[in-house]
């Protein structure tokens, strides 16, 4: 599953797309340009109700202390460290 957005600047419209990797299908949702009640959250609420996980439709249920932010950040550099291209 791809996610992609792409909000609009100034006089540019914007868009939002969904790629699903088992079917190749497409889903393009246009945002209108200066458009001010599309839910930029929408990826979000998508990713978590295809995952099934209905608790982390909403940021802030996804907030952890600082320590574990940390050490999750620490292994996810560990684990790609080898595909690092700036080291």
């Amino acid at each position: 599953l791809t996610i992609e957005c792409s909000y609009p600047e100034a006089q540019q419209a914007g868009y939002f797309a969904i790629t699903d990797p088992g079917s190749g299908s497409n889903l393009f949702v246009p945002i209108p340009k200066r458009k001010k009640d599309f839910n930029l959250q929408l990826g979000r609420k998508l990713a978590a109700a295809i995952l099934d996980v209905p608790e982390r439709e909403s940021w802030k249920q996804c907030v952890v202390p600082e320590d574990k932010e940390a050490d999750e950040r620490d292994r996810f550099i560990a684990a790609f460290a080898s595909h690092d291209f700036t080291r």
